[in-house]
């Protein structure tokens, strides 16, 4: 869900990148979000692997920590 705090971080959004899954690894997919240089957080890219035991079935998802730059995290209240 996105919120009306993601808004402004949301701006900085420049691309997304899916990847599916090799048979190696699996059902799947990989959304890779790329951003430009930010006041919100450290690099530039967010990946979050959607990964699946039965095709269409979501059995967990993994994603890149988000390095929050301080007061800048948008779960947290001010």
């Amino acid at each position: 869900m996105i919120s009306e705090k993601d808004r402004p971080i949301l701006g900085y959004l420049i691309n997304i990148d899916l990847v599916l899954h090799d048979e190696s690894r699996g059902e799947g997919f990989d959304l890779i979000f790329t951003f430009s240089q930010n006041g919100y957080f450290k690099g530039t890219e967010i990946k979050k692997e959607m990964i699946m035991k039965h095709k269409g079935i979501l059995d967990r998802t993994v994603s890149t920590q988000i390095e929050w730059k301080d007061a800048c995290d948008p779960t947290k209240k001010k």
